[in-house]
C-alpha cells in the first residue's frame, strides 16, 4: 500500500481516538499533559485553522514561529525538488546552516513562549 495511505489511516485512528476521550478534534499536546510548558508546536493547528479562513493575525499569535517557518519550509523543499530533478546534489553548506538556524530559533521559542510575561 502508498505510504500517503497508511499515513492518512494513522491520522484518522489518532484523531478518532483523541475526539472519543477529549470530545475535541483538537489534538492535545503530550509535551503540555506532561509538563505544563507549551513546545514549540504549541497552538499550531489553532494558527493553521486560522490560516484557512484568513485571520492571520489571530494566527500569528497562536503561533509565530510555525507562520515564519512555514514559508521557509515550502521554499526549501521547492529548491530541494528542483535540484533534485535536474540531478544536482540537494544538500550543501546552506543545508547544514539553515538546519542550525531553524533549530537554535525553536530553542529560543520555546524558552521565550514559556516566559510569564509572554503568557499575558
Amino acid at each position: 500500500m502508498n505510504h500517503f495511505v497508511w499515513l492518512l489511516m494513522i491520522a484518522t485512528f489518532i484523531l478518532l481516538i483523541n475526539y472519543l476521550i477529549f470530545d475535541t478534534l483538537y489534538l492535545r499536546c503530550l509535551i503540555k499533559e506532561l509538563t505544563g510548558y507549551d513546545c514549540p508546536a504549541c497552538g499550531a493547528q489553532r494558527a493553521v485553522a486560522s490560516l484557512f479562513v484568513g485571520d492571520f493575525h489571530s494566527a500569528f499569535w497562536y503561533n509565530p514561529y510555525l507562520i515564519i517557518l512555514a514559508p521557509v519550509l515550502i521554499v526549501w523543499a521547492g529548491v530541494s525538488l528542483f535540484k533534485k530533478n535536474k540531478g544536482i546534489q540537494a544538500k550543501g553548506v546552506w543545508h547544514y546552516v539553515l538546519l542550525a538556524v531553524l533549530a537554535s530559533l525553536m530553542i529560543v521559542w520555546t524558552i521565550v513562549r514559556n516566559l510569564p510575561m509572554w503568557k499575558d
